[in-house]
């Protein structure tokens, strides 16, 4: 109590006239007979304040009361008011202190304050950035409380339960979808039944929430939603919905506005509107606001929450039946929808609307209504028909969400009911609106206020008792025997009952309860009021009798029986099941047997503020949430927490908790928790009851986090050995499986060096067998061209020798006839000496020269002759050639005797020489070019494949055969005629020098070079070879430029160029020799 004295310069909190606070400090103290404090407010005001003597301090709240009555408070210092989420760790617990925490916590948009299981929630009015993410918060939070009721679920399988009261407009309908989504977020669920729970949210909002004068969203019923989770998963596995009391009223009569689902329907899609005539105004809708949420997206909601297609829309035929309904006496076309919509027969809809059935016995009596009774009528019909909507809707949500049957016992409780209300006229709706309020305040006082602190004082603890205010009087007022609720239905079995008299034995009855009920004196006859714990509120019982009958006409259910719509039906199978029970007694019975649920739960409490009237984002106004704050007992709650126990465990179980710090020895639990209470250091957190062990916070988290170090330790111990007892098996484990990896690996690797070495074996078998056939092929092919080409030899062999045998034929002849030219000559020559000497000198030259000018020109005539008549038929040309050469060859040897006359005879054998040539070139140069470059022989060529068909040359074609064939007799005939090897090779070099220059002359025509170039070097190399084998060397180098072109024109066209015309050079260059020139 030290820091509690009276000193000077203390900060405290002084109160105002009008019941505020406001800063100021104790200037000085002057202590007389009573002390007296000069304090000084915010404006440097000073205020003396008289204080008796003995208050020389303040009390344990830091609270000081002056002695007019004056409040001085002590003002909190350290930490600072707005960083304290627990409200009950403030320095000081009082009023001011508490209030002004709160207020500085919600301006820096800190809208949540927890003081144990009860948290206090102010509505910004606006969406705050990042406040709802779906991580278990640490600080206050509406997450907080569901995750830690979530935990006890899982873990103790409790049930809970979770409380939301406030004023209309603080935040509760809010609260409470937050609440389910984070449920569904933390649990899971099975079969998408939490998307249907979530869904539910919407729907009931549009079809029960409407806009009031102190609400913009205001629920207009209450409800109960029950979350069930799997007894073994605890996964979300169902749900259900109780609703209370629905104001259906508001349907006929809006004191603010329609609910929100008819402005929604009149702001749908055009096609919507004119499919069910939504086009103009209706009497039902006064006031058209705009909506809140599209009505695709409701229809979306509805579909999600388990409503079919068909169900929506006769949702919506009945809602728009409603709202024609109020148009029937102005509009002429409203009847006939209204029927049409309701699947009803129209005349008789139109003559229950306008009279009323009486029974009498056995008859029955028909009366017209008025006008005022009409309407009336017709409002009980839309009533009716929109209760019955709502209780559709409700029912069908409830068998979507319905869990199984034995998963009943774990769940999550959310009440969320409509606010306190009070207006400036207030009806039977808010009666039990507030009622209902009434109740759960008592239920709060009863549990969190009263018991608790009953059970301190049975426990033994020295308590001071925290007085709060109790409703229990009020409630009692209410529904206790002979009140307002037995009174109603009383007066509704009475004939003749009024509101008047209602009124009269309310406040008649009324006097017992003291100052709860009553009428003052400026209230009018129908009038009275009741004092609930949130205020004084006036009522007018203006139709309470016929609200709370509930009892619509007999002859509008009959009508409504014969409906084709299956909604219609339910609505009238409802009303006859309900029976005569009154309205105030239904929801008395719903509200006792929902409080008997809750009672068995775990309770959660969440107090929702209204921060002003105005509904402005983060304006606080003082007095009005002061009034809440007290209305609702937070201060007293707060002081509760603080100074009470907030754990209470039997001996038995706290001492098995905490044993791991002390163990226990040959004592009882009393005596084992009494020692580990004084071996814990802090005695003040601990009352040892007469059969409870209550402990405080700091002292449970002082306990747990010595038990936490203890229980760290032994696990470390436990760790340690599990740890050396599982290396001790992994390191088995591990040799033996390195063992037995090494084992298989071997295995496998010789396993896959045999199969690699048996493929290899077979590929090499495969190979040498295929090689092996290759080369059987190859052996087979080579036998089969040795075969071909020993054929070949031995068919040239025959040739060979048939062209011996008939050369060697030649030969003789040629022989003989060149041995009968010489015997002629040597007979000439042995008479030459004879007739030289008888012939003088000049006569013989004179005789010599005409004599071998007529020889020489009868043999030149002759062969000449001889040429141009056949001079290369069949064995005429050897002759020929053999008596030329072999009369040349005389004329040689005698040379040096007769000079003038071997002079003559060189120039006719040069002529000779010459004609012989051009003859010989004119025949044989065709037949070498033709054998040469279109011999049908080439291998594997037939006999229609020529390189030179294009040429129409006139000579007969002959093969290469030929043309070898008649060189080759050429050269035997100027062989046996015994010239010499120089002129031989002359004349074949001149033969096949004219011969290469006319292919390469031709070579421009050829179509393909390389097969041209292939045949000529085949044939060039046959050709060859003959000239080799008759020693005719120099034709031979000729063939060698031949085989170069032939080669050029294998390779490429620019090659061939090059070839041709270095091979023209060479022909001009080496040309014919000169001596045959």
């Amino acid at each position: 109590m030290a820091d509690n004295l009276l000193r000077e310069n203390t900060a405290i909190w002084l109160c105002r006239r009008n019941g505020g606070w406001q800063r100021g400090k104790i200037k000085r103290v002057e202590k007389k007979d009573t002390n007296i404090i000069v304090c000084e407010n915010e404006r440097q005001e000073e205020s003396f304040l008289c204080v008796d003597s003995r208050s020389s301090s303040f009390c344990e709240y830091g609270e000081l009361v002056a002695v007019d009555g004056t409040r001085i408070c002590l003002q909190s210092s350290f930490p600072p008011d707005h960083m304290q989420d627990d409200l009950s760790r403030l320095s000081h617990l009082n009023e001011p202190s508490m209030f002004q925490a709160i207020r500085e916590r919600y301006e820096r948009e800190t809208i949540y304050t927890q003081t144990e299981n009860v948290l206090i929630s102010l509505n910004p009015f606006t969406e705050i950035e990042g406040l709802y993410t779906m991580e278990a918060p640490r600080k206050p939070h509406i997450y907080r409380i569901v995750s830690q009721a979530y935990s006890d679920i899982v873990c103790r399988g409790r049930q809970q339960c979770v409380l939301i009261s406030g004023e209309s407009g603080s935040g509760k309908t809010v609260c409470a979808e937050h609440i389910v989504r984070y449920v569904s977020h933390k649990a899971g669920d099975t079969g998408g039944v939490s998307a249907r729970i979530i869904a539910a949210g919407p729907i009931l909002e549009a079809f029960g929430n409407a806009k009031t004068e102190q609400n913009l969203n205001s629920s207009r019923f209450g409800k109960y939603t029950e979350i069930f989770f799997d007894s073994k998963t605890r996964a979300i596995c169902g749900g259900k919905i109780q609703k209370f009391l629905l104001e259906a009223s508001r349907v006929t009569l809006q004191s603010g506005g329609p609910y929100h689902i008819f402005n929604q329907l009149l702001d749908g899609p055009d096609d919507f509107k004119r499919k069910f005539h939504l086009q103009g105004d209706f009497e039902y809708v006064q006031r058209r606001e705009k909506p809140r949420g599209d009505l695709l997206g409701l229809w979306a909601t509805m579909e999600a929450g388990g409503l079919k297609r068909g169900e929506i829309d006769a949702v919506m035929r009945v809602l728009s039946a409603i709202l024609h309904i109020g148009n029937i006496e102005k509009e002429k076309g409203a009847l006939s929808r209204v029927s049409s919509f309701l699947g009803v027969c129209e005349s008789q809809l139109l003559f229950s609307l306008s009279n009323r059935v009486l029974k009498a016995a056995k008859e029955e009596i028909v009366v017209g209504l008025s006008d005022a009774e009409r309407r009336a009528k017709r409002d009980t019909l839309a009533k009716l028909l929109y209760g019955g909507l709502f209780e559709y809707i409700i029912d069908r949500l409830n068998e979507e969400m319905a869990p199984p049957h034995d998963s009943l016992g774990l769940s999550i409780g959310i009440l969320d009911i409509y606010g306190f209300e009070y207006g400036e006229k207030n009806g039977f709706e808010q009666l039990f609106i507030n009622y209902t309020n009434e109740k759960l305040q008592a239920v709060f006082n009863k549990e969190f206020l009263l018991q608790r602190q009953e059970m301190y004082l049975k426990e033994g603890a020295e308590w001071n008792f925290i007085e709060f205010k109790d409703n229990r009087q009020c409630v009692e007022a209410i529904e206790g025997r002979c009140g307002i609720i037995d009174i109603l239905d009383e007066e509704c079995c009475v004939p003749g009952g009024t509101d008047a008299t209602l009124v009269e034995k309310i406040i008649r009855e009324g006097a017992r309860w003291g100052e709860y009920v009553g009428r003052e004196k400026l209230y009018r006859e129908s009038e009275f009021f009741v004092r609930h714990f949130g205020g004084k509120i006036k009522y007018a019982a203006e139709s309470f009798l016929a609200k709370n009958r509930n009892t619509p006409y007999g002859d509008l259910l009959e009508m409504l029986s014969g409906s084709s719509l299956e909604i219609v039906k339910q609505t009238v199978s409802r009303n006859n099941r309900d029976g005569k029970e009154t309205q105030g007694t239904v929801l008395r019975r719903s509200l006792c047997s929902l409080l008997g649920r809750i009672e068995k739960a775990k309770k959660s409490y969440v107090r929702c503020i209204k921060p002003n009237r105005a509904q402005t984002p983060f304006l606080f106004e003082e007095s009005f949430v002061r009034e809440q704050l007290v209305a609702c007992g937070v201060f007293e709650t707060i002081r509760l927490c603080r100074f009470g126990f907030q754990k209470r465990w039997g001996y038995e179980y706290f001492c098995e908790r905490y044993s791991v710090l002390h163990p226990p020895r040959n004592e009882t639990h009393k005596e084992h928790a009494g020692r580990i209470a004084e071996e814990s250091g802090d005695r003040k957190g601990v009352l040892l009851g007469a059969h409870n062990v209550l402990l405080k916070t700091d002292f449970v988290l002082l306990l747990e986090g010595k038990r936490e170090q203890a229980l760290s330790l032994c696990a470390r111990r436990m760790q340690a050995v599990i740890r050396m007892v599982q290396e001790r098996k992994f390191a088995t484990r591990r040799r033996r499986s390195v063992s037995c990896l090494s084992r298989n690996v071997r295995q496998r690797l010789a396993a896959s060096v045999v199969g690699r070495l048996c493929r290899v074996s077979e590929e090499k078998r495969k190979n040498e067998a295929e090689k092996a056939l290759v080369e059987e092929l190859k052996v087979e092919n080579l036998q089969k061209t040795l075969a071909d080409k020993e054929q070949e030899i031995a068919d040239l062999r025959e040739q060979l020798e048939s062209q011996a045998f008939r050369r060697d034929g030649r030969v003789d002849v040629l022989r003989e006839r060149i041995g009968g030219v010489l015997r002629e000559w040597r007979c000439f020559d042995r008479r030459s000496p004879l007739r030289a000497s008888v012939i003088s000198r000049e006569l013989m030259k004179e005789a010599s020269d005409a004599g071998c000018d007529e020889i020489f020109s009868e043999l030149e005539d002759g062969v000449c002759r001889a040429a141009r008549e056949d001079a290369l038929e069949e064995g005429k040309l050897p002759l020929v050639l053999s008596n030329v050469l072999s009369i040349v060859h005389g004329i040689e040897a005698l040379g040096k005797r007769y000079a003038p006359f071997l002079s003559r005879m060189g120039i006719l054998a040069d002529e000779l020489f010459l004609s012989l040539a051009g003859r010989l070139e004119r025949r044989l140069v065709p037949l070498l070019f033709r054998g040469i470059c279109e011999d049908d022989e080439f291998f594997g060529q037939t006999r229609k494949a020529r390189f030179f068909g294009f040429l129409r040359l006139r000579v007969e074609k002959e093969k290469m055969q030929t043309a070898v064939h008649q060189s080759e007799q050429v050269l035997c005939s100027l062989k046996e005629a015994g010239l010499s090897r120089e002129v031989i090779t002359s004349v074949f070099c001149f033969l096949f020098q004219r011969t290469e220059r006319k292919i390469l002359e031709t070579r421009w025509k050829i179509s393909s070079l390389w097969e041209f170039g292939v045949q000529l070097q085949y044939n060039i190399v046959r050709l060859e070879e003959w000239a080799s084998s008759q020693s005719v060397f120099t034709v031979a180098m000729t063939m060698e430029r031949l085989l170069s072109v032939s080669r050029s024109l294998q390779t490429s066209q620019d090659s061939l160029e090059t070839e041709a015309e270095n091979g023209l050079s060479l022909l001009e260059l080496d040309g014919v020799p000169e001596g045959c020139l």
